[in-house]
């Protein structure tokens, strides 16, 4: 004659069961602090359109010259100045486009406040903006160059989107054998909405 499982330890198996399981679970989960600390990734390459949170954002063009002009200035570079043509149409709210930095695959970073006056303005909703960001870069870090853009203008805020663009530089670019020998770097212009 078979003996009857009492229902207690039924329940009990079940119960540590499911404690065992959502513990698991738990354990593979980030946590709040996680989550809240790194950026919203997305990823992207030359010529390909981002939606952040505050504008979508679209790299047309990257070229380099060795030195530019700006607001009637020449500015030399012993390097190489990395020229990008933005597309920026703000989403909900006037928007300005700054924070961006250049990573080199070495780890080195380019970027933030320089002599170079920055090329885009605030873009206003619905109004498509094309300008030109310059940035100073060592030569020997140009190829394999990732842009990135934050949503908020603070290079490394936290729990918010950030923008990364493969710029599709190789050792056999344009950008590292054959840069200008100037070129000007002109305040944005503004066309339809895209």
């Amino acid at each position: 004659m078979a003996r009857a499982v009492p229902r207690k330890l039924i329940v009990g198996v079940v119960v540590l069961t499911g404690l065992a399981v959502g513990s698991a679970i738990d354990s593979r989960m980030p946590s709040t602090s996680d989550v809240l600390e790194r950026p919203f990734l997305l990823h992207t390459a030359l010529g390909e359109k981002a939606t952040m949170r505050t504008a979508e954002v679209r790299v047309a063009e990257v070229s380099s010259a060795r030195s530019v002009l700006s607001g009637g200035r020449e500015f030399a570079s012993a390097g190489t100045w990395v020229l990008l043509d933005l597309e920026i149409l703000a989403l909900h709210e006037p928007v300005l486009i700054s924070g961006m930095e250049l990573h080199s695959a070495s780890g080195h970073v380019y970027g933030g406040s320089g002599d170079v006056p920055f090329g885009c303005g605030t873009a206003q909703p619905g109004v498509l903006q094309n300008c030109r960001v310059a940035m100073e870069v060592a030569p020997a870090d140009l190829v394999g160059l990732e842009l990135r853009v934050p949503a908020s203008g603070e290079p490394g805020s936290p729990g918010d989107d950030l923008m990364v663009v493969d710029l599709g530089i190789t050792p056999d670019s344009p950008v590292v054998t054959s840069p200008a020998q100037r070129t000007e770097v002109v305040r944005a212009s503004f066309g339809g909405a895209s």
